[in-house]
This record gives C-alpha cells, structure tokens and sequence, in this order.
C-alpha cells in the first residue's frame, strides 16, 4: 500500500509504493526537487528576476519543452515590439510635454526612463528562457512576424479597398505593402531596417542607436546580396 514520508522542513511526498525504502534515491530526488520548487516559489514571491533564480541554482524553465519555450519566445517578442512602440511613444511625450518637478522640488523620472527601467528588469525575467533553444528560436521568429505585421496590414487594407471597388486604391496599398514586406532598392531596404531596429526597447539612448544601425546595415544586406546573384560574371545583367 502507498505511504507518505514528511521531512523536518517540512515537505511531504505522497504515494510511495510500498516495496521503495523511503532512503531509496528516487525519493530523495522527489525531495530535492520539492525543495528547489519551494525555494523557486518563495524567491519569485519576493520579487526576484529569472537571472537572480538562476544565480541561486534554480531554473524556471526546468521541464520545459522545446515547443512551450517557443511559444513563450514567441510571446516574449510581441510584448518586446510593443513595449518598443511605447517607448517611441514615450519620447514623443517627454519632448511635447516633459515631467515638471513635483511639490518637494524633486525631478521625476522621464517616461522613457521609466520604460527603460521594465526594459532591463524583463531582461534579467527572461534570461533563464533566453538561454534554451526553443525560447530564442521563439524570439526571432516572433520578431520577424512582428516586422512583417505592417506590410502583410498594408497588403491586406489594399485586398480590402479592391474588393470594395477602390481599385486605384488598393492597387497603391497593395505596392506600398509589398515594399514594407520585401523592398527592392538597398536604401528602402536600410530605411525599413532601421526603422525596426529603432523600435526594439532599450535601456539606453546608445543601444536605440546601435539598433537602428544594425537594423539598417543588415536589412540592406538582402536587396544588395539579391542583386549580386543576378550579376555573375560573364553573363547578361538582368533587371527585374
């Protein structure tokens, strides 16, 4: 019949077949894997950041599958595009209409540093899942679904306008989305990269300009290495 055994701290494991010794090693490895989860939950109730569960030896994304840790990536990268947009947004505010100091006299913080500030601590939330496959695998494909989201929107009002008999319409919306999802020239390539790469949150103005650069300087990659296969030596110059 199956019995229970309570340690001295306190925690309970049920239903051990009765011919395993309560000594026998997979119970004590139920035991030490309570204690980890009590630790995990008692550290998470505090306030502490995934990096922190980490650095204590405890992992939150222990049992995970690949396919959970891609859909929390996934998740990861939408809440990070509009944090981004937030953030945008919140540069706009501050230049319009800056935080005045309050009755003491004190400076508050500005709203992008406030943003900036659940920037870094999702950042160190994250990390344990950031350094598994399946939540980087996650990440980047939610990120590139989140850059295509504007063009395929593009693409879809023009659908719409045509099927409404604004055929002129839809046909401009119908380029313009195309542009957005695929651009042809390398400066239209650049401009979208950029543009994407300044709406990734930050925690500091340098990091948005590192961003923009990088987004730019990759994004104008594929228009140009696109290019260059059609030109091979020896053979006719192809325009598309």
């Amino acid at each position: 019949m199956p019995y229970e055994i309570e340690t001295n701290d306190g925690i309970v494991i049920a239903g051990i077949p009765d011919h395993i010794k309560a000594d026998d090693p997979s119970v004590k490895q139920k035991v030490f894997a309570a204690r980890a989860n009590a630790a995990q939950a008692k550290m998470a109730k505090e306030g502490a950041t995934g990096g922190q569960l980490m650095q204590a030896g405890l992992d939150p994304t222990e049992g995970n599958s690949f396919l959970k840790n891609l859909a929390i990536g996934g998740g990861k990268a939408i809440v990070d595009a509009g944090r981004g947009l937030s953030q945008v947004g919140a540069g706009v505010a501050d230049f319009v209409s800056p935080r005045r100091p309050d009755a003491t006299g004190e400076q508050p913080s500005s709203r992008v540093d406030d943003i900036r500030q659940q920037v870094a601590r999702s950042r160190a939330q994250d990390e344990p899942l950031m350094n598994t496959g399946g939540g980087v695998t996650g990440d980047v494909l939610g990120s590139i679904a989140m850059a295509l989201a504007p063009g395929g929107a593009v693409k879809g009002a023009g659908l719409l306008a045509k099927a409404g008999g604004a055929t002129d319409a839809g046909a401009t919306l119908n380029a313009v989305g195309g542009s957005l999802l695929a651009p042809r020239s390398i400066a239209g390539a650049a401009g979208t990269g950029a543009v994407m790469g300044a709406l990734q949150p930050s925690t500091s103005t340098d990091e948005t300009i590192t961003n923009t650069a990088l987004g730019g300087a990759a994004s104008a990659l594929i228009p140009a290495g696109m290019t260059g296969a059609h030109r091979r030596p020896g053979a006719e110059t192809i325009r598309w």
